[in-house]
């Protein structure tokens, strides 16, 4: 079991982002590809929001990492970028 600390409610319950808050979810991808990580499942669930972090990346559980010789079974788990 994994336990975090809460990072707010999914973008699941938004209808929207402000624009400031989709530039720092689109870095925050973008930081995520620079680093070979791809997330293979980014979704509005997988998105959190709290007023103090703003927009937040979760559930690694089908990610790989690019650029590694375990590419394809590689496996990211329990992270919040």
């Amino acid at each position: 079991m994994l336990v975090t600390s809460y990072a707010g409610v999914t973008l699941k319950d938004f209808d929207t982002l402000c624009l400031k808050d989709r530039r720092i979810l689109l870095l925050r991808v973008v930081r995520l590809h620079q680093a070979g990580v791809l997330h293979n499942d980014l979704e509005r669930r997988n998105i959190v929001f709290s007023e103090r972090l703003g927009p937040r990346i979760i559930d690694f559980d089908n990610a790989t990492l690019e650029h590694s010789e375990l590419y394809y079974n590689s496996k990211l788990a329990g992270l919040i970028i």
